[in-house]
């Protein structure tokens, strides 16, 4: 049906249906068979109206990033979860009592295998030939977890691994990995390149035009390595001018710097750079820094998102505890609710006691 004709069509339909209601009777089977067809054609012109008056009448407002249109949908707020066993010995699903896959919401809790490529201590392998290469594991950092999909990309991330793609847990590579995980659904996604159908399938919640997944969103912090001559835009969230931040080539995760903060009097103090303005509401960003210790053989720390609207202030976080003197990742993915107007937001690294030294980077 063209949709400019499909109104006249409708009517003439409907023309029919009522002859046939006050002519017909009850008793024809031809005439009940045709009323029958003639509902089922009039809903569907009905419907195809329908549309075409919402597409064409009413059309949706253009959202809008920096002066310019959207040319690619938001991240997708849905992720798979599967079966942690996969497949039975003769190639069939072997069904979790609440499925065998499903698509979840970030934000709800499903437990956590992780993968890697390629051996390493800890890791097992279990997959099936199409994934040799494969090894998972289920227990990350001592422990079994249920969490939300950013709380399992960041634990699978600072495990060595990543996340399992759902091919990979149909496919058996984290069946009998411990946690008794094997009937219950994991998180999966996958990294930029893998195949995709929808951002659903992918990490970064975006799938390409390609059919691959996106990789996420470039640095949004300005000097994120501290590798310019100078700090800014960072700066200490102290205005205490003992505490203070200087910058170390003596010491560095990646590049030729880091920053060492010092002399701090309180938990709070260390690094900050203001975002306002360079991240949005409604949109998932991935938050990660690393940190080393310089004077303190243990210590808590909190990479944290403060958080400024009308209606009150809230500060989440990646946290952890960091003990000996390598290199720890802090890592979690969030996003900035869209309910109320943002304000002010800021990122900063915290959390050890007053007087304990340490780099960022």
């Amino acid at each position: 049906l063209i949709p400019p004709y499909r109104p006249s069509i409708l009517i003439f339909l409907g023309r029919i249906l009522v002859s046939l209601n006050k002519h017909g009777g009850t008793s024809s089977r031809l005439t009940m068979i045709v009323r029958s067809v003639l509902l089922a054609l009039v809903w569907r012109a009905s419907a195809g109206v329908g549309a075409s008056v919402a597409s064409e009448e009413e059309p949706q407002p253009t959202l809008l990033r920096g002066g310019r249109a959207l040319q690619s949908p938001p991240p997708s707020n849905l992720r798979h979860v599967a079966c942690g066993r996969g497949v039975d010995g003769e190639g069939g699903l072997t069904s979790c009592p609440e499925g065998d896959s499903l698509l979840a919401d970030v934000e709800s809790l499903h437990e956590v295998r992780c993968c890697r490529d390629g051996a390493a201590s800890g890791w097992m392998q279990r997959c099936a030939e199409d994934y040799a290469g494969v090894f998972a594991r289920s227990n990350i950092e001592g422990l079994c977890h249920e969490v939300n999909f950013a709380d399992a990309y960041a634990l699978c991330g600072a495990s060595g691994g990543r996340m399992c793609t759902a091919a990979e847990i149909f496919g058996s590579c984290a069946s009998g990995t411990g946690c008794r995980w094997d009937r219950e659904l994991v998180w999966t996604c996958g990294e930029a390149g893998d195949a995709c159908g929808d951002g659903s399938s992918c990490c970064s919640g975006r799938c390409g035009a390609g059919g691959e997944c996106s990789p996420w969103p470039s640095n949004r912090a300005v000097n994120p390595g501290f590798e310019e001559i100078s700090l800014s835009p960072w700066y200490s969230n102290s205005d205490d001018a003992a505490a203070a931040l200087t910058l170390d080539s003596s010491h560095s995760h990646s590049g030729s710097q880091s920053v060492l903060s010092i002399g701090r009097t309180a938990s709070w103090n260390g690094v900050q750079q203001n975002m306002f303005g360079k991240i949005e509401v409604g949109v998932a960003y991935r938050y990660s820094c690393w940190v080393k210790l310089k004077n303190a053989s243990s210590s808590f720390f909190k990479l944290s998102l403060q958080i400024v609207k009308d209606t009150g202030t809230e500060k989440p976080g990646a946290s952890k505890t960091v003990s000996g003197t390598t290199w720890t990742k802090l890592e979690r993915i969030m996003t900035i609710s869209t309910t109320g107007t943002l304000t002010d937001v800021t990122i900063s690294v915290e959390g050890p006691a007053a007087g304990v030294e340490y780099w960022v980077d």
